[in-house]
């Protein structure tokens, strides 16, 4: 079952750590993740949706171009 929620954590040390997928395989399987720091709950999640729009950004153009090469293979 899929994990939900927002995987924004409290740490020892008085910061906020959100986890968001840095990388995926080419079966959908997440790969790495990545994490932000920030002193206010607010302020790490603020980060952490910059950096998914900058993660479906990079994948979205990584699936157009794979597209295009494979419709360039079939019809060579």
């Amino acid at each position: 079952m899929p994990k939900k929620g927002e995987n924004i954590t409290k740490r020892k040390d008085g910061r906020y750590e959100a986890r968001y997928v840095k990388e995926r395989d080419e079966f959908g399987r997440i790969k790495k993740y990545g994490f932000v720091y920030a002193r206010s709950y607010l302020e790490v999640k603020q980060k952490r949706e910059e950096k998914l729009k900058t993660f479906t950004q990079e994948n979205l153009k990584k699936s157009i171009s794979e597209k295009d090469s494979f419709s360039d293979s079939i019809n060579c």
